[in-house]
């Protein structure tokens, strides 16, 4: 029978399934380049959604999709003010993500 390894018994700490999961989660929907993008604009401060569509060269219903998207996942909110929706970060926990980049 084989001996066991020495450091087998030294369990290492990771988090909870649950944060697991949700880490995941986030960086599946992150794995895009156009809501990274949106996080790389938004990181700037809160933004209009004519300035990301120019910004990104995308088409508005494009770009409305991809903050649906990051709004639905709670990583981004929205702020009306007259006609104009201001997006801007609200899960913090991302933004040393955009600090990669």
């Amino acid at each position: 029978m084989p001996k066991e390894c020495t450091d087998a018994k030294n369990k290492r700490k990771i988090p909870p399934a649950r944060k697991i999961r949700e880490t995941t989660r986030k960086m599946k929907l992150l794995s895009h380049p156009a809501r990274l993008s949106i996080l790389l604009i938004l990181k700037e401060g809160p933004t209009c959604v004519c300035v990301i569509k120019k910004t990104l060269g995308l088409p508005q219903p494009t770009v409305s999709q991809h903050l649906a998207k990051l709004k639905d996942a709670g990583i981004i909110d929205c702020n009306p003010k007259g006609k104009y929706c201001y997006y801007q970060i609200k899960d913090h926990s991302i933004k040393p993500l955009t600090k990669l980049l």
